[in-house]
């Protein structure tokens, strides 16, 4: 019943028209603009990570998923690619809980790429405030 391919690191994965359409601006304008994607309904995803795919898929159908905090950047990544503006904002808020030495920069230079201003500003905040730790973290990597 599955109406929908998408092909994410060469894994397809099936999903309904009505669910991608619903919570993605991205799968809207696919869907609905008259594009190839429109008669196809195959669409391709080579920026977003599988794992990150199969998360956004699961919020999307059930309004919940399961990750790792390694995982939180990629999925919020992947959610910001899609226009998933609702989802992508309870995530932020996730990894604004989760801002530390370890992911303040990454987490940080993801924000202010994707204009994610308070985000942005929590994760600099933290950096500064933790400084050696956060140097540390830099150079032992």
């Amino acid at each position: 019943m599955c109406d929908a391919t998408i092909t994410v690191e060469g894994r397809d994965f099936l999903a309904h028209k009505v669910v991608l359409v619903g919570g993605s601006e991205f799968f809207y304008g696919a869907f609905t603009s008259g594009l190839a994607e429109s008669d196809s309904a195959h669409v391709r995803l080579p920026d977003i990570k599988a794992a990150s795919f199969e998360a956004v898929l699961a919020l999307l159908y059930t309004g919940t998923c399961s990750v790792t905090e390694g995982e939180l950047c990629p999925l919020l990544q992947a959610l910001m690619y899609l226009q998933c503006t609702s989802l992508a904002t309870t995530v932020a808020t996730k990894l604004q809980q989760r801002l530390a030495p370890h992911n303040c920069l990454e987490v940080w230079a993801l924000a202010d790429s994707h204009s994610l201003e308070s985000l942005a500003n929590a994760a600099k905040e933290t950096a500064l405030r933790e400084f050696e730790a956060v140097a540390g973290e830099v150079g032992s990597s």
